[in-house]
């Protein structure tokens, strides 16, 4: 794409509706990698799978994932702190 913008308002909702293959997944990638600018005081949270469906406004879900994923990172630390000491903790053999 060249010789094109991307105007988002504050407040509004927007779909992205096109064949496969068309782009649409690729373009959020770039909104999410800053390829395309974004002001940097806007953040920006990029879900690589679809959500099922409830009740939960698009930021609440987004930030429901967040903490799911930072939860496993977290108790996947603790475990690795965990085995990396005991494991430490064991003397070489000659």
């Amino acid at each position: 794409m060249s010789d094109t913008a991307l105007e988002l308002n504050f407040g509004r909702r927007y779909g992205l509706i096109g064949p496969n293959g068309s782009g649409k997944s690729t373009l959020l990638k770039c909104i999410a990698a800053r390829d395309i600018p974004v002001p940097e005081h806007i953040d920006i949270f990029h879900l690589s799978e679809e959500s099922a469906p409830s009740e939960s406004t698009a930021i609440r879900a987004v930030i429901e994932k967040v903490e799911r994923e930072y939860e496993v990172i977290f108790q996947f630390l603790i475990f690795s702190n965990y085995y990396f000491k005991i494991d430490s903790t064991k003397k070489k053999k000659n």
